[in-house]
């Protein structure tokens, strides 16, 4: 992997679905306990970080 750790990435380290790390990253409801800290180790492991200005870019109201 080069450059910036996407979510597809973590959730390939995972064994997840981007959906899933989603879900983590974003504190919604709906994932296991034993997931979420599987995806929350992959998170740590590679540095992944919310690129919030992209997510705003994404966001529709």
């Amino acid at each position: 992997m080069a450059g910036r750790p996407r979510m597809k990435d973590v959730a390939a380290a995972a064994g997840v679905s981007v959906m899933t790390v989603s879900r983590v990253v974003n504190g919604e409801a709906g994932v296991a306990p034993r997931t979420a800290a599987r995806v929350e180790a992959a998170v740590r492991k590679l540095g992944y970080q919310r690129d919030d200005v992209a997510r705003q870019l994404r966001r529709t109201d």
